[in-house]
């Protein structure tokens, strides 16, 4: 069992980082972000695998993976190519502050640093992070930054990462993923289930413990706030010894993460990613599909199935455009109808709306939520509603 979990951890850790573009655009009047048109834009033509994808703007993005690969897309991914990394590392995670100045970290303790728009790679092996992999990396602006790695190590640059110092993360345990809202106020997730919140840039982190009764071989995978109080931690049932596991926790903070509860969620043992355009609106992504919600995540609908590629990463430019990419490479490019009422019918339901469950072939927004059985323990049970979770005896539960 030891083996089983140690192999599946270290596979989320090659792919626990990405893309945390949410840049605040004013939303049309009348649109919907949770309709629009899906299209395959790049299907992947060689046998690498990817983990993180980045775009600056609507037209312009890159995706990195194994082996130094490295993806420059353009015209809004519908153009791309191959761009010489100059490493052989394996690239974990990606972040841009403008079209210029970008980062790419991975394997080795490798990082890599542009100021040409990705043209050149100068790349170097900060000596705070030696021994482990880099798993995310985020930086405020184009001086200001953080990485994370397997080790439980934090580095902080503020000269746009020519020179790095070490942070005091308090843990040994690896790090998963790190976010931040401005130069003081972040957080970081680490695989031991707590939180470290630090208000100081850094200087000093705080360990929150998530008291909750999770499934066994619950990990957590990546932390996102919308503001200093709200916030979300996605998580991974992967290394779940339990069968009757088939769901991932969502946590959600209203606290700034002092304290966490459990929120509904998709039934998706692996939820890589989550970001919201305000309180309300925001995308999940799962291991299996992309999901959405407007109500702070206490519904979630599917938009998009992974078709058996499972989903790595997701990045928002706006709220009405947004990509995701595929361990194989694909991107999958959205872009928002405006014109399109707020109540979806059946006939403009994308692709994923369509839920097996059993024999059964149901059209509609199927939730999960945790009941208690007979013994003490908690089991997922699926609904089939226009109503959230709150109003249960308006849902039909599928037994």
């Amino acid at each position: 069992m030891k083996k089983l979990i140690t192999g599946i951890l270290a596979l989320l850790l090659i792919i626990a980082a990405g893309c945390e573009n949410n840049a605040g655009t004013t939303e049309p009047a009348g649109a919907d972000t949770s309709q629009g048109e899906w299209e395959l834009v790049y299907e992947a033509e060689d046998n690498q695998h990817y983990h993180a994808l980045y775009f600056t703007d609507v037209n312009n993005g890159w995706a990195v993976g194994d082996s130094g690969a490295i993806l420059h897309f353009g015209d809004s991914g519908y153009s791309w190519e191959v761009r010489e990394s100059g490493t052989e590392s394996d690239l974990n995670c990606i972040h841009f502050s403008s079209k210029q100045r970008g980062w790419i970290a991975g394997s080795e303790g490798t990082l890599g640093i542009t100021t040409d728009g990705g043209n050149t790679w100068a790349w170097q092996r900060p000596r705070e992070g030696s021994g482990g992999s880099f798993t995310d990396i985020y930086f405020t602006d184009e001086s200001t930054g953080w990485l994370v790695n397997n080790y439980g190590k934090i580095l902080h640059t503020e000269d746009s990462g020519v020179t790095w110092v070490s942070q005091d993360s308090g843990t040994h345990y690896a790090l998963t993923s790190v976010h931040f809202l401005n130069s003081e106020k972040g957080w970081a997730t680490a695989t031991n289930r707590i939180v470290l919140i630090t208000t100081d840039g850094g200087n000093s982190w705080n360990t929150a413990e998530v008291n909750l009764s999770l499934p066994g071989g619950t990990l957590f995978t990546d932390v996102f706030f919308i503001d200093g109080m709200n916030g979300w931690i996605t998580t991974t049932t992967m290394a779940s010894s339990d069968s009757r596991v088939t769901y991932s926790p969502l946590l959600h903070t209203t606290d700034g993460g002092e304290s966490w509860f459990v929120q509904a969620s998709p039934p998706d043992k692996w939820l890589r990613r989550i970001s919201l355009v305000d309180g309300d609106v925001g995308w999940l992504l799962g291991m299996s599909g992309l999901y959405y919600t407007e109500d702070g995540g206490i519904s979630w609908s599917s938009r998009l199935d992974s078709g058996g590629d499972p989903f790595v990463d997701i990045c928002l430019v706006d709220n009405l455009h947004l990509w995701v990419l595929s361990y194989t490479g694909n991107i999958y490019k959205y872009a928002a109808n405006a014109e399109k009422s707020k109540e979806p019918s059946t006939e403009s339901w994308q692709v994923g709306e369509k839920w097996e469950y059993g024999q059964q072939a149901i059209w509609g927004d199927i939730m999960v939520g945790l009941e208690t059985d007979r013994e003490g323990g908690q089991i997922p049970r699926y609904y089939i509603s226009t109503y959230d979770l709150r109003s249960r005896e308006k849902e039909r539960v599928l037994e």
